[in-house]
């Protein structure tokens, strides 16, 4: 939190600002506004003045011996031993640490003869509540960086343990105040990886002994915390970025850069069957370092580093990248993949040996992604790619560019081809990646039967699905809704809800869109059956509540605009249904599409516009104008069945058949 000051003409300013500009006026504010704190914090005066007294201490140190003996074995002499002042001193490294102590010591030393010392001594001792000493305390630890206490603190860590200092440099380069226990509990373990057979391999840690070896670990740890740099919990490592901060021009930090973005990839399994059970909640969990660390693939010696050995470690980074472009926002997606894209140029500009199979899988990665933004065709020369099969891991891999031939026949309405292409795949070499990534031809093949209408035949293949991922049980859900099971598709999606573990991750924001989806359905069912749907309130609000989330793929968008588009029509809300429909109308021409589904939206305004009492002539003109479509589409759960129903029925009521 900063303070900002707002000038007569609205602008903010900050203190420096505003101090050269109107010195007296602000002397003003900050009088005002000391009052107010005083009002609510008596011991406000005392509070400035022991902060004043603090200040001063820690920017006269200069580095000396009884701060460091307490500091290495938590010892006083003996006359300060078990005295009030001691206490002080306890509590100032335990809540700020090393700066804390030492404003502290300084600031109360010698009040036998130091009557400005005996004062702070009282204040802290006899005035300030125990609020204030803490909040003291802590913002000791932020104090303007002292160059005389920065290098007493490194050479205090170095000569200690140069362990211990090794994992500062890493701690700097992680930039996180908190960082998740788990991170090297990990690391102490072989990392599992996709092998040349298509088997799960265990790869020994190439991490430095400090990081993988358990006991060495500790101990530096144990030092650290020692010194104050951090504090050890069951589930979680603190850090004192202001003390880690010490070291971020050591010319080993580089290196330790490489070592943070080498552990990330040893820790995170960059496929989910490699740890079905936590794949999910351990990338999500280390997303706030990946943020942090991954953008040093874009510095020189962090790569040449990566690069030393036969270029692995590069391979292993884009990985990782790759993995992760599959979680949080299009930002995120898209700077990884960026980095990806830049590491393979390395890999293949430095002559290392590379993988072509990785290359081809980074290349349908982006593919998939761009038709996720945007529906388009692909590119003839990617979609010819041809994978050298002859691997168990490659052949395995080669899964992904038939699936993504199948997307791009679906988008084309071309089933029987993509069903063709669902038949090339076959487990040549029978390991268990071409086993897993067979399951996923297998899925894909009820989520043809879906787009086909084929609701029975894609249901018989989904339901049997083992430890569906959201997607899969998505397009379950759709395929339910559309053989009017809509309660079962509640019984489904709440008890997986309740037990996400990320409720806003992309995959609970999914079940959530399918499970609106069947209260939509169940709604569209009672209206044909003649009966009113009175909570069409609720599940607009539903949809209106989804699309503020800042994951949603075309898909999912289309799908969100459609619900809102079709409770606001519903429940007479005409203006606000025609505009709604106008944007679905917008979003559909913008994703390139045409079809069937096209007619349902211009249906849908039409009749709108009847009830608003444009000339029946108008409409029928515009009927006959519009592209006629031999199929029905099913992309859109209800879209092309129970909707197109509705709207026929409001129509006839015109006396209009469609």
């Amino acid at each position: 939190m900063d303070l900002v000051c707002v000038d007569d003409n609205g602008e903010l300013l900050s203190m420096e600002d505003a101090l050269g500009k109107e010195v007296d006026q602000m002397i003003g504010l900050f009088s005002d506004a000391f009052e107010v704190c005083r009002q609510r914090q008596p011991d406000t005066l005392e509070t400035v003045l022991v902060e004043k007294a603090f200040r001063i201490a820690f920017a006269n140190f200069k580095g000396e011996m009884h701060v460091k003996r307490y500091l290495l074995t938590r010892q006083l002499d003996k006359r300060t031993h078990g005295t009030p002042r001691a206490q002080m001193m306890a509590s100032a490294m335990r809540i700020g640490g090393p700066q804390a102590l030492i404003a502290v010591f300084y600031a109360t030393q010698d009040t036998h003869r130091n009557l400005e010392s005996r004062k702070t001594f009282r204040l802290l001792d006899e005035v300030l509540t125990e609020e204030s000493r803490e909040h003291l305390y802590r913002r000791a630890s932020q104090f303007p960086a002292n160059p005389a206490f920065n290098k007493w603190f490194e050479g205090l860590l170095e000569k200690l343990d140069v362990n211990a200092l090794a994992l500062a440099f890493l701690l700097r380069c992680l930039r996180a105040s908190v960082v998740p226990g788990v991170l090297f509990k990990r690391c102490h373990e072989p990392s599992r990886r996709w092998g040349a057979d298509g088997e799960i391999c265990l790869e020994a840690s190439k991490l430095p002994p400090v990081i993988r070896d358990r006991s060495s670990f500790e101990s530096a740890m144990e030092n650290l915390e020692l010194m104050g740099l951090a504090k050890v919990d069951s589930e979680t490592i603190r850090v004192n970025q202001h003390l880690a901060e010490i070291f971020q021009d050591r010319p080993e930090i580089p290196t330790w850069k490489a070592r943070a973005v080498q552990l990330l990839s040893h820790i995170l399994p960059t496929h989910s069957v490699l740890e079905p059970e936590n794949y999910v909640t351990l990338h999500e969990t280390m997303l706030p370092l990946l943020r942090n660390i991954l953008p040093y693939l874009r510095e020189p010696q962090v790569v040449s580093f990566l690069g030393r050995v036969s270029g692995s470690g590069l391979q292993e980074a884009v990985e990782l990248c790759m993995a992760t472009s599959f979680f949080s926002d299009h930002k995120w997606k898209e700077e990884v993949m960026a980095l990806a894209t830049s590491l393979l140029q390395t890999i293949y500009q430095s002559g290392f040996q590379s993988s072509a199979v990785l290359m081809y899988r980074f290349q349908i990665r982006q593919l998939r992604y761009a038709m996720l933004r945007t529906p388009g065709v692909i590119d003839s020369e990617i979609v010819n790619i041809e994978f050298p099969r002859g691997t168990a891991n490659a052949n395995g891999w080669s899964a992904d560019l038939l699936l993504l031939r199948v997307h791009d026949c679906i988008k084309r309405n071309e089933f029987e081809a993509a069903h063709s292409q669902l038949s090339l795949y076959s487990s040549i070499f029978g390991s268990t990646l071409e086993r897993t990534q067979g399951a996923r031809i297998d899925a894909a093949r009820g989520v043809v039967h879906r787009y086909q209408g084929q609701f029975r035949d894609a249901y018989d293949i989904l339901s049997k699905v083992e430890s569906p991922n959201s997607v899969i049980l998505a397009h379950l859900c759709a395929v339910m809704c559309e053989m009017g099971e809509f309660d079962m598709v509640s019984a489904m999606t709440s008890p997986w809800l309740q037990h996400c573990s990320c409720p806003q991750s992309k995959a609970a924001m999914r079940i959530r869109l399918a499970s609106i989806n069947a209260e939509l359905m169940g709604g569209l069912q009672h209206i044909v059956s003649g009966d009113p749907w009175p909570s069409w309130p609720r599940v607009h609000a539903m949809y209106e509540d989804l699309q503020s989330y800042g994951q949603l793929s075309w898909f999912e968008r289309m799908t969100i605009l459609i619900g809102i588009a079709i409770t606001q029509h519903v429940g007479g809300q005409i203006r606000a249904a025609e505009l709604a429909w106008n944007e679905v109308r917008l979003a559909y021409v913008k994703f390139g599409l045409v079809g069937y589904i096209g007619r349902v939206i211009d249906w849908s305004i039409c009749e709108l516009e009847l009830r608003q009492g444009v000339q029946q002539i108008n409409i029928l003109e515009r009927l006959a104008d519009m592209q006629n479509s031999t199929w029905r589409e099913y992309f859109f759960t209800g879209l092309g069945t129970v909707w197109p129903a509705i709207i026929r029925r409001l129509l006839l009521n015109y006396g209009i058949s469609i």
